[in-house]
């Protein structure tokens, strides 16, 4: 820290503030004068006094439109508008709120009242179809459909389940009961065969081989380890163990 830099780090610890600050500059040791700056209270660096900010060795005085107060900020404009304004243009313009809607928390903003959705700028009446409810988050149509209800054509038709199937978490989709699967709109018997367990599958069949069996023409075969092998990560097929390699329906030495 140089001599003028630490007089003026003792002069903030002693509550007086220097002005301006003095840098040491190159040219012969000689202090370079900034106006409106002040020493940090650590290192050798300095900062602008409150209603200026840094440009690159200078400090400009913030220009603070009407309706705004400094930010305290290093960073952005330095400032920022007051409750019920936002910034636009560099200022600050009053934030009008259409009927039936409020100031968002900031205050820059505002938002529709429950029961209401935006619209072209105002705040319009969720027209609610029958069987619905209003959303918790006034997006898209407003609204969704009660339990076995769905959307169509802004209306809340009736599910219509197929039998050996429920409703989903959701209560607007339905799904199979275990054992069986969908295809199209019913739910068709897996049919598991022997040595075999069902399983939720998106495509194929609705069902899984046991460990040590594998899937051929819709049953589940003994998986026949040759000499030298064993069964894979699957455990519907087999791999040859170290130091030997598949060949043909057996393994040999590498």
């Amino acid at each position: 820290m140089t001599f003028y830099a630490a007089g003026a780090a003792l002069g903030l610890m002693l509550g007086v503030i220097a002005t301006p600050f003095a840098a040491q500059g190159e040219d012969m040791g000689k202090p370079i004068v900034l106006a409106h700056a002040i020493a940090n209270s650590y290192g050798s660096d300095w900062k602008c006094r409150q209603g200026f900010r840094r440009d690159q060795e200078a400090c400009l005085e913030i220009r603070i439109p009407d309706h705004a107060d400094l930010s305290g900020s290093d960073f952005g404009s330095g400032w920022e508008c007051r409750y019920g304004y936002a910034a636009k243009g560099g200022n600050c313009i009053v934030v009008t709120v259409p009927a039936h809607a409020f100031l968002d928390p900031f205050g820059d903003s505002w938002k529709c009242e429950r029961g209401y959705i935006e619209t072209d700028g105002q705040c319009r009446s969720i027209a609610l179809p029958k069987n619905a409810y209003l959303a918790d988050f006034p997006y898209g149509k407003g609204w969704e459909c009660e339990r076995g209800f769905e959307a169509k054509n802004n209306e809340c038709v009736a599910l219509a389940l197929p039998a050996h199937s429920f409703l989903t978490t959701k209560g607007n989709d339905w799904a199979c009961d275990r054992g069986f699967h969908k295809q199209g709109k019913t739910c068709v018997d897996a049919k598991v065969p022997a040595n075999a367990y069902f399983a939720e599958t998106t495509s194929g069949p609705a069902w899984k081989c046991d460990r040590s069996f594998y899937s051929n023409d819709k049953k589940c075969i003994p998986v026949t380890l040759p000499d030298n092998a064993h069964l894979d990560y699957s455990g519907n097929d087999w791999d040859c163990n170290r130091r030997y390699r598949k060949q043909g329906d057996g393994c040999v030495v590498q």
